[in-house]
């Protein structure tokens, strides 16, 4: 009988993220995090696997939920240039500073909540990265996100898990920016753990199959930690070089299991209107 064992007493019980924007000093050194090498290459490896783990067509169309500054939705428009991109965030400051730098065509961006995405839905892949835990309602989140997925199409969440191993967590909390460690780890205190996680997924997929709700019901789910791999190496090398980046095997024990994946796809073609 397989052995589930207890998040790390610091992160034992999930702690919404207080309703309050993030300081001038958390957001700078946020900014540069994110258009940093790494940054960017984090990025980079995430919408490889967003790709690889969804039947995307050309012409296809992707929807961003709570996408921030663009820079996911950025690399997954560079990635597949055949499909249009689309970037949401409820913020308008963040929705501004993502129109203000260059994009190219097929990507574009729009405010939306992550609790109302009728009017930028539906989309063949609906992807939600590190953003899932500042939701205050998850459930109500993840069945919108559910809706805004067309039939036969994925809706991809990958976050922080609470229940990742105790000294991964603490490396990755000692390695943080100062000015970003409250922020960093208020956010592994909001993250959920796999169970939490696939319960949620499990009741909101019921829910889209039972009620025939949104654009297509949903079938079949997988949800797991992040284990590295030769694509992810790939990914990240290919978005930097490697003398700016730290040594992958460190940035292997950072992700390789600090991650959870969630992969919905809708696979019931039964669609019913709202």
């Amino acid at each position: 009988m397989p052995v589930t064992l207890a998040p790390p007493a610091p992160f034992a019980a999930r702690v919404p993220e207080p309703d309050e924007p993030m300081t001038p000093e958390e957001n700078a050194a946020y900014a540069a995090w994110v258009g940093s090498p790494l940054g960017r290459a984090i990025h980079a490896l995430i919408a490889a696997r967003a790709l690889r783990r969804a039947a995307l067509p050309p012409g296809g169309r992707v929807l961003c939920v709570a996408e921030g500054d663009g820079t996911l939705a950025r690399a997954l428009a560079a990635r597949r240039p055949d499909v249009r991109v689309l970037g949401t965030d409820l913020s308008p400051d963040m929705i501004a500073r993502a129109l203000a730098r260059p994009r190219p065509p097929n990507l574009e961006f729009r405010p939306a909540s992550a609790y109302d995405l009728s009017a930028v839905a539906p989309a063949d892949l609906v992807v939600c990265a590190f953003s899932f835990h500042h939701l205050h309602r998850p459930a109500d989140g993840l069945r919108e996100m559910l809706r805004a997925v067309a039939p036969g199409g994925t809706l991809y969440v990958l976050d922080l898990r609470r229940d990742a191993d105790a000294a991964q967590l603490a490396g990755h909390l000692a390695e943080v920016a100062p000015a970003t460690r409250g922020l960093t780890a208020r956010s592994v205190a909001a993250a959920h753990t796999i169970e939490e996680l696939r319960a949620l997924v499990g009741a909101a997929v019921g829910a889209a199959v039972g009620a025939a709700v949104g654009a297509a019901g949903c079938a079949r789910f997988d949800i797991g930690r992040v284990r590295w791999s030769a694509d992810d190496e790939a990914a990240l090398l290919g978005a930097a070089p490697a003398d700016l980046l730290p040594p992958l095997e460190h940035v292997r024990g950072r992700i390789d299991g600090l991650w959870v994946e969630a992969v919905i796809e809708a696979v019931i073609e039964a669609v019913s209107k709202r």
